[in-house]
C-alpha cells in the first residue's frame, strides 16, 4: 500500500497507519489540504507546515501596514541610496516563500506599478530632451523675446 502523505510504500496491506510518517490510510480528506502533503514529503513534519500555512494565510495587522511604510519611506530621506532599500524590499516581500498572501500580492502590484511608472518617465524625459526649446536652452541660443513673439 503507498501513502498519500509520504508517498512510501507499506508491505503490510491490512496496516491502518503508516510505518514510516504515522498518517492515516482510512481517511479519505485531508483536512490541511495539498499543499502540506507536498511540503510533507520535502521532509516538513505536519505541524510546521500547517502553522507555515496558517502565517501565510493570515491578515497583515494595522501595526504591520505602519512598519511597512515606515520601510518603504524613510530611507527615501537618506542621500544618494535611500530609494535601495524600499526597492529591495518589495522584491524580498513579493518573492519570500513566507509572506503573508495578501503582501505579496500588494508588493507584486507594488512593483508592476513602479515599472510602468519608469517607463511613463523615460518616455516624458526623452521627449522633453528632444523638444528644440530645451535643445536651444542646452546650447545658450534660447531667447525669450523669440518664444514671446510666437505667442
Amino acid at each position: 500500500m503507498i501513502c498519500n502523505t509520504c508517498g512510501r510504500q507499506t508491505q503490510n496491506e491490512e496496516a491502518n497507519f503508516c510505518e514510516y510518517c504515522g498518517s492515516s490510510f482510512r481517511e479519505n480528506i485531508d483536512m490541511l489540504g495539498p499543499t502540506v502533503i507536498k511540503e510533507q514529503r520535502a521532509g516538513q513534519p505536519r505541524e510546521k507546515a500547517a502553522s507555515q500555512q496558517e502565517a501565510t494565510e493570515r491578515p497583515i495587522s494595522f501595526l504591520q501596514w505602519l512598519g511597512m511604510y515606515a520601510i518603504l519611506f524613510l530611507p527615501l530621506f537618506i542621500p544618494f541610496i535611500g530609494w535601495v532599500i524600499p526597492l529591495v524590499m518589495l522584491f524580498v516581500w513579493a518573492f519570500a516563500n513566507n509572506t503573508p498572501v495578501s503582501k505579496k500580492n500588494w508588493s507584486r502590484a507594488t512593483l508592476i506599478f513602479l515599472l510602468v511608472y519608469l517607463i511613463v518617465a523615460v518616455f516624458v524625459i526623452t521627449s522633453m530632451i528632444r523638444n528644440p526649446i530645451f535643445q536651444e536652452m542646452m546650447t545658450g541660443t534660447f531667447d525669450l523675446n523669440k518664444i514671446r513673439s510666437m505667442y
